[in-house]
């Protein structure tokens, strides 16, 4: 006769596991099996799995307790002073405490088969755990990374114009700054700006173009015309006192307390190209108005008309630069680079680009209502609106050549 231990020596690997798998309450470790080798019993005995040892000792004290039970009742049904009743339900006791031993056996066998599973379950919650925890943690890191990375960047990165490192040599501190958004238009002269000048006025800005000034609340306008030209009253603190066409003190303009300007809503022409970061430091709310013109034809018609006037971006080289000193070439290209320091000064939602020269009037006023916060001028009976100003500013540009 074979015994199985022969039987599990010589069968193949897939018979020995097949074998070993009848037994399910072994509780021998099921490991991989190779042929001709039996497991260690030993080593995957009971003491190496703590749900099972606590399984098998409570089903022993289990059968301990019932023996004793038994015992206890036998006693008891054999005493000569038992009463009639226990005689007659003794061979009851038996049959009883089968059932009772029977069903406890399959609890004890469902305990044992739960604590074998106990590790398992209890390294899956583990697992589960631990994989919440560390996506918790890293959800939280990185909230905490970008968290931090904000403030780094928002400490790292502060206002680029408030940085010593753009800061004109020229330009100090301003004397004192203001929260009123005053509207500068940073364009030279020969550009349109007394085109934009009476547009502001239809809209009801006040405005403030070198030699012109026009108060909203009052109604009023006044010029310097009348006393031989010039900047206006509110402007002279910040000219040289030669006289028709003095240039821009721009040592007294430092001294100055540039938020005097806040008495009107917007300062076109000059002194805003010479001054103009003076102004964005005064009026830190400001917003800036552009006109546009093709840099060679702006520098044809200035040095023509306008041959004394300082070229833009020179003075603030400290240059004495009079747009007539220079060849057609270096005009237009300073004009095309002023332009590019400004937009690039500011964001682009604080400038308003206006082409007067190419945009039709619907455009015009469109875009420069809507920038400026004011209703639309009155349509005509057609329903169009007027014609955008297009005003000859003396002899600024010549007659064919458009606003000035």
């Amino acid at each position: 006769t074979r015994t199985p231990i022969d039987m599990l020596q010589d069968s193949s690997p897939s018979a020995q596991r097949n074998l070993m798998a009848e037994d399910s309450s072994d509780d021998v470790e099921r490991t991989s099996l190779t042929a001709g080798k039996i497991p260690d019993v030993a080593s995957a005995g009971p003491f190496k799995r703590p749900g099972v040892l606590i399984s098998a000792v409570g089903t022993h004290v289990a059968a301990v307790a019932l023996l004793a039970m038994m015992w206890h009742t036998l006693k008891k049904a054999l005493s000569p002073e038992a009463p009639l009743l226990t005689w007659r339900t003794f061979p009851l006791h038996p049959f009883l405490m089968t059932l009772a031993f029977g069903f406890l056996t399959r609890m004890c066998g469902a305990l044992h088969r739960m604590c074998g599973a106990l590790p398992r379950l209890v390294s899956i919650t583990r697992v589960i755990f631990a994989t919440s925890l560390l996506r918790g943690c890293a959800a939280a890191a990185a909230a905490g990374s970008c968290a931090a990375e904000d403030a780094a960047a928002a400490v790292a990165q502060p206002d680029p114009l408030l940085s010593p490192c753009v800061q004109l040599p020229s330009s100090g501190p301003p004397v004192g700054t203001s929260a009123h958004p005053l509207l500068i238009g940073a364009s030279p002269g020969t550009t349109g700006t007394m085109s934009l000048y009476f547009a502001l006025k239809a809209l009801g800005v006040t405005t403030v173009h070198y030699s012109r000034a026009f108060n909203a609340t009052s109604g009023e306008e006044t010029t310097s015309y009348r006393e031989g030209g010039g900047p206006v009253e509110l402007l002279r603190p910040l000219f040289k006192s030669s006289h028709p066409a003095p240039p821009v003190d721009r040592e007294a303009a430092h001294r100055t307390d540039l938020t005097y300007l806040s008495a009107t809503d917007a300062l076109i022409d000059t002194p805003t190209v010479d001054l103009f970061f003076e102004l964005l430091a005064a009026f830190p709310n400001a917003r800036v108005l552009l006109t546009a013109r093709d840099p060679a034809k702006w520098a044809a018609s200035r040095r023509k008309r306008h041959p004394f006037d300082q070229a833009p971006l020179f003075p603030l080289l400290g240059f004495d630069a009079p747009v007539g000193a220079l060849t057609e070439e270096q005009a237009a290209a300073a004009f095309a680079l002023w332009h590019r320091v400004v937009l690039g000064s500011l964001p682009r939602e604080r400038v308003l680009l206006l082409d007067l020269f190419g945009e039709s009037s619907e455009q015009l006023w469109r875009r420069l209502s809507a920038f400026v916060g004011r209703p639309l001028p009155a349509a005509g009976e057609d329903g169009a609106l007027p014609p955008f100003p297009h005003m000859q500013y003396g002899d600024d540009v010549e007659l064919d050549a458009g606003p000035s």
